[in-house]
């Protein structure tokens, strides 16, 4: 039997690791979210606003669900300081009770919604939770 040279022991050791990706915690949530966007969006939610995608960023490990709003809802004038609290406490309710992001909570992801007129463009909510808002 031919005896193996340690340089091909660590070759082959080096090509195998090289060969396998390890995919973080984080990885994952940001391939799900691809994932998520390229199966489901654009998604209707009602007649005003569609989920346009959802995205990690890894860099400050946030989930940001991306919304274009249409019609009576996409009038900057209706923004107002009580619509955007009302609409942030419902949010903020809403996430705290959401069990299927409870992993992601206890790693202290934060979760941004962001709202863009469909006319102009222009963000017209944009309401971000951290862990100290969700727990």
């Amino acid at each position: 039997m031919k005896k193996l040279s340690p340089f091909s022991v660590l070759f082959a050791v080096l090509t195998l690791m090289s060969a396998c990706k390890y995919e973080t915690y984080f990885d994952k949530i940001q391939r799900q979210a691809k994932e998520y966007t390229e199966l489901k969006c654009p998604y209707h939610i009602d007649e005003y606003t569609i989920m346009d995608s959802k995205e990690f960023s890894i860099e400050d490990t946030t989930l940001i669900f991306n919304y274009t709003v249409r019609d009576k809802l996409d009038d900057k004038s209706i923004y107002t300081s009580l619509l955007i609290e009302e609409f942030r406490e419902k949010t903020l309710m809403s996430l705290q009770g959401d069990l299927s992001s409870k992993a992601m909570k206890e790693k202290g992801i934060k979760f941004s919604y962001r709202y863009r007129s469909e006319s102009s463009g222009e963000t017209l909510l944009d309401i971000t939770f951290t862990r100290e808002d969700y727990e």
